[in-house]
């Protein structure tokens, strides 16, 4: 992608705000690696015209090398990848990174990406905004701040899912457990005056007992572990006393995932599109989960 702002550069093109920043970035980091002079002379050094397919480039790149180099057959049927090429895309997919075009791997929304996943770690794990604090505390830098807050966030994240495949209950803001009812197990005085027919609360997580009643939010089935935003969530169905399916991650209004399907139409077809980007072993899971979920529904008469 550098070769490309570089080029717009050197043909006289106006580069915006952000693509100027991120040329600064990248002759900045070649300079560190190769000196100053070498990255004036590659400043100065005119249009450099691609000599394979662009794999890293930018979007533009991609589709003038594409028009014209490739045939019909290449260009929507299939086409062999470069050496360089399989190497870069496996890279990717080992990143967890979700990149739909050459854009995403910016250094501007790299950064962007970074700071999401710390805000998300910060408000999803006591544990991971404590590290935080501990970090800046201490004065340690930018970086090694930031790994010790996401290596605390996964920590927690790994131990709830740990929970969850034994007890059915995932962390919510950072704790395990169902949100209690009152003291010792009794239900408290504001559930005690509850109307008659009047629903229980859904904010609460848990898994009933009793195969005829859906008291509260139910997960069905195990969670599916998916990357998300680049970072790995446990996708849950929940069923609620209301008649409600939903597949989410988090819990109330800190859910990161929420989705809701229509239960008066297929489910698959619906799961597939909202969760497109996700492996179809995953999409797949999802949709027996939801399956069970609705039949469970029905069978409990909470349709």
């Amino acid at each position: 992608m550098s070769d490309g702002l570089l080029n717009m550069l050197a043909g006289g093109q106006p580069l915006s705000v952000v693509q100027q920043h991120n040329l600064e970035l990248y002759l900045g980091a070649y300079a560190q690696q190769n000196g100053t002079d070498a990255a004036i002379a590659l400043v100065s050094g005119g249009i450099r015209e691609a000599s394979e397919f662009p794999y890293s480039g930018l979007s533009r790149d991609k589709q003038k090398f594409t028009d014209e180099n490739f045939s019909f057959f290449e260009k929507n049927i299939w086409r062999a990848d470069s050496e360089n090429e399989a190497i870069f895309n496996k890279a990717v997919i080992r990143s967890g990174l979700e990149v739909w075009r050459s854009e995403d791997l910016l250094p501007t929304v790299m950064r962007q990406r970074r700071d999401f996943a710390l805000m998300d770690a910060l408000v999803g794990s006591p544990l991971a905004s404590g590290s935080y604090l501990f970090g800046s505390l201490v004065g340690l830098s930018d970086d090694d701040r930031y790994a010790l807050t996401m290596t605390a966030g996964n920590i927690a994240l790994i131990a709830g899912a740990t929970a969850a495949g034994k007890t059915g209950l995932l962390p919510v803001t950072g704790r395990l457990g169902i949100n209690p009812v009152g003291e010792g197990g009794q239900k408290s005085s504001a559930s005690s005056r509850r109307r008659v027919g009047e629903s229980p609360r859904s904010d609460s997580v848990s898994v009933s007992t009793n195969s005829g009643t859906i008291k509260a939010s139910e997960t069905i089935g195990q969670p599916v572990e998916a990357v998300i935003n680049g970072r790995k969530r446990m996708l849950r169905v929940d069923i609620e006393p209301n008649g409600k399916l939903q597949i989410q991650s988090g819990g109330g209004k800190d859910s990161f995932v929420d989705f809701r399907p229509d239960l008066s139409l297929p489910l698959a077809p619906q799961i597939d599109k909202a969760f497109r980007r996700l492996p179809k072993s995953a999409r797949d899971q999802l949709v027996r989960n939801a399956e069970k979920g609705l039949r469970r529904l029905q069978e409990t008469g909470n349709m």
